[in-house]
């Protein structure tokens, strides 16, 4: 494997959108790295979750991913902001890059479990 196809892996991000037909919620799971490059990919999966008649919200789970980007964070609040209610798209706040890397921009470039390292002084 040379280290541009090791870049590639490390710069990808995997959906999962769980609709059960019971439910008019959706769940949606994000995992790898969401950034700048690959955040288009989850905003146009939840176009497409928002335009289902019947769905009375969206959970946007984001709890494994291995790389957050701030920039990334940004867009998806765009997003949800700009839906509004309808239906309401919901991130978890904890999420959030600055609450887990703290305020430094440098903490905030590393990935999500070196930073976290970083804050608990290991």
């Amino acid at each position: 494997m040379t280290q541009q196809d090791t870049a590639n892996l490390k710069n990808q991000l995997q959906i999962v959108v769980h609709a059960d037909p019971s439910s008019t919620e959706i769940a949606i799971e994000a995992e790898g790295s969401l950034t700048v490059e690959t955040v288009g990919s989850l905003l146009r999966t939840l176009e497409r979750a928002v335009m289902l008649i019947g769905c009375t919200g969206i959970d946007v789970d984001l709890w494994k991913l291995d790389r957050l980007d701030p920039e990334a964070w940004s867009a998806l609040e765009g997003f949800a902001a700009a839906v509004g209610e309808h239906p309401p798209i919901r991130l978890d706040e904890s999420c959030r890059p600055s609450n887990l890397l703290g305020a430094s921009q440098e903490a905030q470039s590393l990935p999500r479990e070196e930073a976290q390292r970083q804050l608990l002084g290991s």
